[in-house]
């Protein structure tokens, strides 16, 4: 039995990368087709917000020599170095359709928001079963004298209860 612990331990650890990869992932992927539209307007409503009346009458009053404040080509200099600004200020539901076709080609393969937590919760809950299992052998090879060392990003909690339930 021994002799197999060094073997199990390191079938163990490949499926502990292979599900901290799969938790990487799906903490960067891309946004799902159906969340698309929802997400890109609620990004072109921020961006539009950023946007009013009187931040632009200040900018312009700010940028214009006295006498010419309502110079509405120093308006236009202004804005024009604003244009995703501007165009979700002047018309957002263009803005969200066009960012929503450019980001469309890059959700394939992705989970849809609503999904998203549970399966988190899943691969989380697998990682700390498999981690769990890993100590206990680990625990299991040291008191048989094979010399087999912790992973450095093993949680401690894990290693100290497990040590803790074999001192009892």
């Amino acid at each position: 039995m021994s002799k197999n612990l060094p073997k199990e331990i390191d079938t163990l650890r490949s499926q502990i990368a292979a599900l901290k990869s799969e938790l990487s992932a799906l903490r960067v992927m891309p946004i799902h087709p159906d969340d698309l539209p929802a997400r890109v307007a609620e990004v072109v409503q921020t961006l539009a917000a950023r946007v009013d009346e009187a931040t632009l009458g200040a900018l312009v009053a700010a940028s214009t020599p006295p006498g010419n404040q309502d110079d509405p080509l120093r308006l236009a200099c202004y804005v024009s170095d604003q244009p995703g600004i501007l165009h979700a200020w002047l018309n957002p539901a263009d803005l969200t359709k066009k960012l929503t076709a450019l980001a469309r080609p890059h959700a394939t393969g992705t989970v849809p928001l609503s999904e998203r937590p549970q399966l988190q919760a899943d691969l989380e809950r697998r990682l700390f079963e498999a981690e769990t299992t890993e100590e206990a052998l680990v625990v299991q090879a040291e008191s048989a004298g094979i010399e087999i060392f912790r992973r450095p990003d093993i949680d401690p909690a894990i290693v100290l209860a497990v040590d803790l339930e074999a001192a009892q």
